[in-house]
């Protein structure tokens, strides 16, 4: 059972944590169990899995779990989360892009935010199948393999969207704008 006490929970490449600011919780991101799970940071430590993991699955076999499916708990998918963030009202924001995919077969995945509320239902709430680099509301913008997130006091949401060499900023009405980097890399400041 992966489920359970923290001293008999089973994790299987747990890729990405996030602590709740207000609450004695951590989040995982197991990635070979391709879920979201909780771990309440008291008593036993009681581990949780709260969105995805349906089932176990290789992330290219016929049968995957693993790509890109808004959901309520266990129906959700994820292709790969790399960041995590948790709100003070306890929704946690996560990225998502492929892992474990070809090159060619990134242009044709998921690249965006997720949300997972506190009842876990999982909703994309900026990006969009495909690679690119595009401001815009929730899924007009575009981004290429978005890897870190943060939070602010005022829910504003900060991704490293490391194809793109940029910094987004994404508001609570979903609004997606580049803040830093033009798309190409470099080492100049300014």
């Amino acid at each position: 059972k992966r489920d359970g006490p923290a001293s008999s929970a089973v994790f299987y490449w747990p890729q990405a944590v996030a602590a709740a600011p207000v609450d004695k919780i951590l989040y995982i991101y197991d990635q070979g169990f391709n879920c979201i799970r909780k771990m309440e940071l008291w008593g036993e430590f009681e581990v949780s899995t709260i969105a995805g993991g349906k089932s176990y699955s290789q992330p290219n076999a016929p049968d995957s779990n693993y790509g890109w499916r808004d959901g309520q708990g266990h129906e959700a998918n994820f292709h790969c989360v790399t960041g995590m963030a948790v709100s003070r009202s306890g929704s946690i924001f996560v990225t998502d892009h492929p892992c474990h995919f070809s090159k060619a077969n990134s242009y044709i995945m998921f690249h965006g935010i997720r949300r997972i509320s506190p009842s876990g239902e999982v909703v994309t709430i900026a990006g969009q199948v495909g690679m690119g680099m595009k401001d815009g509301i929730g899924t007009d913008a575009a981004f290429a393999h978005p890897f870190s997130i943060a939070i602010d006091a005022r829910d504003n949401l900060y991704v490293s969207d490391s194809k793109n060499n940029a910094i987004r900023i994404i508001t609570k009405n979903r609004n997606v704008t580049t803040i830093a980097g033009n798309g190409k890399r470099g080492d100049v400041d300014g």
